[in-house]
């Protein structure tokens, strides 16, 4: 299939997440899509990325991935909830592929990050205190968990 310069489309770089939006099976390979599949490729992002451990789980409506080192670079702490608007290059997962945070803060209602420092809302409701209990359990060296769900799955 041949491409003319009239295929192609300009996005507003400032946009990213509208971006996502407007394009779904850019990023999603169905139209409904479950908080399982949301888990099924962060995990294997991490894994591609880290090489790390991890465990995945869920506590009532909450999925979590925990894992033993910290996925997100060093570079976007300060800033996390730019970090999952922003569409960022993962050569280590995938040839032109974007990091997944971006689709999850997309698609999902409640995106919810910690370590054993600082926690983070990124988007929609915090899990709760029980919830975040059990989650700090699940391993004795994570290094970071995420925590995250659809209100209609």
């Amino acid at each position: 299939m041949g491409y003319t310069e009239d295929d192609i489309q300009i996005f507003d770089k400032r946009d990213h997440m509208g971006f996502v939006r407007s394009h779904p099976k850019m990023f999603l390979p169905h139209e409904n899509v479950s908080c399982g599949f949301f888990l099924g490729m962060m995990t294997d992002q991490v894994v591609s990325i880290t090489e790390t451990p991890i465990l995945a789980c869920r506590f009532q409506d909450w999925w979590c991935l925990a894992a033993t080192t910290d996925w997100i670079p060093e570079t976007h702490l300060k800033d996390l909830p730019n970090y999952f608007q922003s569409m960022i290059a993962c050569p280590e997962w995938a040839i032109n592929t974007v990091r997944f945070e971006i689709v999850m803060n997309v698609f999902l209602d409640d995106v919810f990050t910690f370590t054993q420092k600082e926690t983070t809302l990124i988007k929609g409701e915090l899990p709760a205190a029980e919830v975040i209990a059990e989650a700090r359990k699940c391993s004795s060296d994570w290094q970071r968990i995420l925590l995250f769900r659809k209100s209609n799955p």
